[in-house]
């Protein structure tokens, strides 16, 4: 996702949530499921970086209607995204509680929060979901936070847990809709001997970089 888009998808939240309006937010959705990992990122910072010393979440007045269980995912993780620290928190207990792929993605970008409790929070919940559908979302964020300061040691904790965890989950994560990681499952499964020598080659013929490993991937799981 170009920076263009992803600060068009930051201001669409902002919009939506100032607007108050359930459906439109719940619609936006869709573009966060979409996210790769590099992405989630990249809308995460828009959505705090300022212009004439605000931004647009600065402007929501109350975000108790989007921190309650039963509100639009979207709109929590618009709250998860905002300036104030409190309201991160607040947005990240609601998010541990959705079981739903997008707030999955968005506990996995708050596990590098430059606020501890906040980080500890979403680190503790991110911990527990490493099922086929949650970790085909966390992976991407996490092999993306691989590549930073914060939030790298995190990440690659889950993606150690990942790799060394099950091999169903490995496999659905293979074939998974994020390119980035596809190509990390395959690598860990072909390193930990899982994959015969005929898939192997079949899927090196569909594709010849199918194979490679990301280099934010660790190795280091347990056998």
């Amino acid at each position: 996702m170009s920076s263009d888009a992803a600060r068009a998808l930051a201001a669409e939240l902002a919009g939506a949530v100032l607007a108050g309006d359930p459906a439109r937010i719940s619609r936006l959705a869709a573009g966060l499921a979409g996210l790769s990992g590099p992405g989630w990122l990249r809308v995460d910072e828009l959505a705090r970086r300022t212009s004439w010393r605000h931004t647009p979440l600065d402007f929501v007045a109350d975000w108790r209607p989007f921190l309650a269980t039963d509100a639009a995912v979207a709109g929590v993780v618009t709250a998860s995204m905002c300036q104030d620290g409190r309201i991160r928190e607040a947005a990240v207990q609601v998010l541990g509680g959705l079981r739903d792929p997008v707030a999955a993605a968005a506990l996995a970008v708050r596990v590098a929060d430059w606020v501890p409790e906040v980080a500890a929070l979403a680190r503790a919940a991110v911990s527990v979901r490493t099922g086929p559908r949650d970790a085909a979302v966390i992976v991407p964020v996490c092999l993306a936070l691989g590549k930073r300061i914060r939030g790298r040691q995190p990440a690659a904790r889950y993606l150690a847990d990942v790799a060394g965890g099950s091999v169903g989950t490995l496999e659905a994560l293979a074939v998974a809709d994020d390119r980035a990681c596809r190509l990390w499952a395959l690598g860990i499964l072909k390193a930990r001997g899982l994959m015969p020598a005929d898939v192997l080659a079949a899927r090196a013929m569909r594709c010849p970089r199918s194979l490679e490993v990301p280099q934010t991937c660790s190795l280091n799981f347990p056998t």
